[in-house]
């Protein structure tokens, strides 16, 4: 009997680990941000649904058997995960509160969002025309597309706070950016991540109840209506943005794929082969376990751990750096798999863990990597609810580079070191910044907090 004889109570038991975080988010006392939420959402794209398509009878597009050994390492990995969150981050963020309540200065500021979302689309904008490739510019560019969700994020939270109908105009920018991204990259899901983001971030304090959570259904089939039919138009789509076409073909070829819309029916083999395609990493890993069983590569021994911290090191300053963005070659050396020359492939957190120390591996980084994002989830929590925008965003930016669900260590820690660089950057607009204000935030030992 194969592994995916018991496929359907694999996918049960994921969906209930995932709800225990989810619900543990909500806890009283818990003032924590949305990333948990956001991670969690994004492992479930990239494993969950793409194991669950394979729990219908007859559908066997890939070797069922190989989708449901990679299935079994997510769900590992999300016990782990949950175990990182629920039991290990509160009490390392309990350590970091170490500042006394009496120093706390609570400001009745409202957070720059302007100055976000200003530049941040000057740095999204920067890195697109510049005419000599420089690494470490671009990475420290890229984070201009976080500095926009932190922006559209803290507009909701104003808006909220003011009971203020501009929250849905928020709301509606939000979901918009999925759009934003097809018209100016082609691409789908750099816009979804973000919006998940955001959503996530907004139900951390507006706590929806019933209504939240029948929204959130409504929003996952829009979702996935719009991917199917997405994924339909891809080619032609990325023809017009690629090939250079002005904004207005752009945006009258995402305006007919719109206005085609298939919604999406679980019994149409063509949506769920696009689901399949794309969102189910559990075939990459599941390829990794067996390849690695019959003894046909040696395990990684942590080297692409390594890797990611060499990362950090700014190629502006290690010119020769050996390590890159990019899984493809990874992806191929434990899979056996070869991919096209310049197809892009994602290793994903789960099969790099596991390519390392196998499941071990996978038990380890994904409690290593629940504890940090759990920590980092509460720590900007409470310096947004205590209106210290600069320890917000020293906090929530590098955040949101820890939600690379699909990319590898070296891609998360190189954009957490760039968006920590941003971050003292934009303080930088409003008055110097030293090594010590970061440790003092990091820490949570400021005598005063400082606004941004």
């Amino acid at each position: 009997m194969g592994a995916s004889a018991h496929l359907g109570y694999w996918v049960a038991a994921w969906a209930g680990l995932a709800g225990l975080v989810l619900l543990s988010q909500r806890r009283r006392g818990v003032l924590g941000s949305g990333l948990v939420a956001a991670y969690v959402l994004n492992l479930a794209l990239n494993h969950w649904l793409g194991g669950a398509i394979y729990v219908q009878p007859g559908y066997l597009s890939s070797d069922p058997d190989i989708v449901a050994l990679g299935f079994q390492q997510s769900t590992f990995a999300l016990g782990a995960f949950a175990v990182g969150v629920i039991l290990l981050a509160p009490l390392l963020a309990r350590r970091m509160q170490t500042r006394p309540p009496d120093v706390v200065s609570i400001s009745q500021e409202s957070p720059p969002v302007r100055l976000y979302l200003l530049v941040g689309l000057a740095a999204f904008i920067g890195v697109a025309v510049l005419p000599v490739r420089v690494p470490t510019l671009e990475a420290i560019g890229a984070q201009g597309w976080g500095l926009l969700i932190v922006g559209l994020g803290l507009g909701c939270w104003n808006a909220w706070r003011a009971r203020s109908l501009a929250f849905l105009l928020w709301l509606g920018g939000t979901l918009l950016l999925p759009f934003v991204t097809i018209v100016t990259q082609g691409f789908l899901g750099f816009g979804t991540v973000a919006t998940m983001a955001i959503l996530t971030f907004v139900a951390s304090f507006s706590r929806p109840g019933w209504k939240g959570l029948l929204a959130t259904l409504v929003l996952s089939y829009m979702a996935l209506s719009v991917f199917v039919t997405y994924m339909r138009d891809r080619s032609q789509i990325r023809d017009v943005v690629w090939g250079g076409g002005p904004l207005a073909a752009r945006v009258d070829q995402v305006t007919q794929t719109v206005g085609s819309l298939e919604w999406f029916d679980p019994s149409n083999p063509d949506h769920v082969d696009r689901i399949d395609s794309r969102l189910n990493q559990n075939l990459l890993v599941g390829q990794a376990v067996t390849y690695l069983d019959q003894g046909l590569a040696e395990y990684a021994q942590g080297e692409s751990v390594w890797n990611g911290v060499l990362a950090l090191v700014p190629r502006a300053i290690w010119p020769g750096k050996p390590v890159a963005a990019g899984s493809a070659g990874l992806v191929s050396r434990f899979t056996g798999v070869e991919f096209a020359s310049g197809t892009s492939v994602g290793i994903g957190n789960v099969m790099e863990s596991y390519i390392s120390f196998g499941t071990a591996g996978v038990l380890v980084a994904f409690a290593v990597l629940g504890t940090v994002i759990g920590t980092v989830d509460s720590m900007a929590g409470r310096r947004l609810r205590e209106s210290d925008w600069r320890g917000f965003l020293l906090w929530y930016l590098p955040g949101l580079s820890l939600l690379q669900v699909g990319g590898s260590f070296v891609e998360i820690t190189s954009s957490v070191g760039a968006a920590l660089i941003a971050v003292l950057l934009v303080a930088r607009l409003l008055r110097p910044v030293t090594a010590s204000d970061v440790t003092r935030h990091m820490v949570g030992t400021s005598p005063a907090l400082s606004r941004v």
